[in-house]
């Protein structure tokens, strides 16, 4: 099969990734992986040194668990108040503002939110942001199953930015994309599983080596990965309603007609592919609004990628760390 025409908005925007020019001119991908190497400790790479001992006085970690620690000193919570002149009538047995308070905090519950919120803020403070990605899970039952006949659940996760791709690049408003891209990795056998489920086929799902990036995976049979990437796209669609028309018949007797029309109407449809098969293809999710909160910590003009806060330090951290490796030798 050739390649899918999803898979195409995906490499345009590797591309325009790869054009970006950061701080010191460093290619964006190669910036990323930088800063994530130095919060992490691994601040001697690509320095040859040889005869001296290579101390790490880490000041970008305690720098960003600061300012972590400075915004998240209290927990979070949503409440929620109906609109003054709201056209829904609240009664005392329903109070709609309050039940989907409730179902917030649930699902704040559910995905140890304060935790993950420290987790985002820890990703964007690295590379520059990070997106929020919800989504609903058919093969899921909500509340550990308590309800036997329910089945799906929404799931929550948390994508690096450097996996999240807008089709308007010169806009960081979510809103206003034309599509969105989120890619990730996952074992072939759960893609191939999925695409069963969809009724797609599954014999161009195939495990495949990712040689964009360093990172280091189980290299067992049975058990290699694939890319996947899951495209959102603003879609109007037409839909067929109908509507009872009321008159008289020749005897003056009330009638009603049935009468079909068209309504046009915005959705979000999603679609799940490799590079060379579809998992699903364009599902009508009936929400408005794209299921993806973005988080750039600094934003940028032009450009949807937030400003890495601890970029300018990475020269100043080298200097410290040269500067003590020279007392100690």
């Amino acid at each position: 099969m050739d390649v899918t025409k999803e898979w195409n908005l995906y490499e345009a925007g590797k591309k325009y990734n790869n054009q970006l020019k950061c701080i010191n001119n460093a290619n964006y991908y190669d910036l990323s992986e930088a800063l994530v190497d130095f919060v992490n400790g691994n601040q001697w790479r690509n320095l040859e040194v040889t005869g001296m001992r290579k101390p790490v006085f880490n000041i970008m970690h305690k720098a960003l668990r600061f300012w972590v620690a400075s915004i998240t000193a209290n927990n979070t919570k949503i409440d929620l108040e109906p609109l003054e002149y709201s056209q829904t009538e609240q009664t005392d047995e329903m109070n709609v503002a309050d039940f989907a308070a409730s179902e917030i905090a649930n699902l704040f519950e559910k995905f140890k939110m304060d935790n993950r919120i420290r987790e985002a803020l820890t990703k964007a403070g690295t590379i520059g942001d990070v997106a929020a990605h919800l989504y609903f899970d058919p093969t899921k039952k909500p509340y550990g199953g308590a309800f036997h006949d329910v089945e799906g659940e929404i799931c929550f996760e948390l994508v690096s930015g450097t996996n999240v791709f807008f089709g308007n690049a010169n806009n960081a408003n979510v809103e206003e994309q034309p599509y969105i891209i989120i890619s990730g990795r996952d074992l072939a056998k759960n893609l191939q599983e999925e695409a069963a489920r969809h009724m797609a086929e599954t014999e161009e799902i195939t495990e495949e080596r990712d040689y964009s990036t360093d990172e280091i995976e189980v290299d067992a049979e049975g058990y290699g990965k694939a890319t996947y990437i899951i495209v959102y796209k603003k879609e109007t669609v037409a839909e067929t309603k109908q509507r009872e028309i009321e008159g008289m018949d020749e005897f003056g007797n009330p009638t009603i007609e049935v009468e079909e029309y068209q309504e046009e109407r915005q959705t979000i449809t999603v679609t799940k592919c490799v590079k060379n098969a579809y998992i699903y293809k364009d599902v009508d999710t009936g929400l408005t609004h794209y299921p993806v909160a973005w988080l750039p910590w600094d934003r940028q003009e032009s450009q949807y990628h937030g400003r890495p806060p601890l970029a300018e330090a990475m020269e100043t951290q080298i200097f410290i760390n040269l500067m003590f490796a020279m007392i100690m030798f």
